[in-house]
């Protein structure tokens, strides 16, 4: 059976995280979605709001390292997937992710420069392997009640990838 692809529109609110797994190189970042209805002239109201990990691998993950940033508002399309891992209690832990086959920046509010990958000096913010840091950093933003979760000896909160 064939698995649907999916969209997401929203803005980046933590630092995306680029590694390198062997010789795969993965980037994540944590996209925020809402349904925005203006309520005055400069005031909006945010309803139904959605938090998602954003997958990205190979050649996409690097050009995600070198493009994108928190804050910037992003369109990914790309397929549900469930990780699944034991944690550090033997616990079965789930999470699902947008592991996206195509990302862009939303262009309703800003513009871009466009170079050819052969163009593109690649220097990822930040290079850590999972066990050196932290995979989500969600909740960091005030007022966000959402769960931020690192990878480490307790073996809580995350995948071992």
């Amino acid at each position: 059976m064939a698995q649907h692809s999916y969209t997401i529109a929203g803005n980046i609110v933590a630092d995306p995280k680029f590694r390198r797994i062997e010789a795969n190189t993965f980037f994540t970042m944590r996209v925020a979605a809402s349904r925005a209805v203006k309520r005055d002239e400069d005031k909006w109201d945010y309803y139904d709001q959605l938090y998602l990990t954003v997958e990205c691998w190979g050649d996409l993950a690097v050009n995600c390292a070198a493009s994108l940033g928190k804050g910037l508002p992003i369109i990914a399309t790309g397929k549900l997937v469930t990780h699944e891992w034991l944690d550090g209690n033997g616990k079965q832990q789930s999470r699902v992710v947008l592991r996206a086959q195509h990302v862009g920046v939303d262009l309703k509010s800003h513009t871009v420069g466009i170079k050819k990958v052969s163009e593109v000096d690649v220097t990822p913010a930040e290079d850590v392997t999972p066990a050196d840091g932290p995979v989500d950093n969600v909740g960091e933003e005030e007022g966000n009640d959402l769960v931020s979760a690192a990878t480490g000896d307790s073996g809580e909160g995350e995948p071992p990838f």
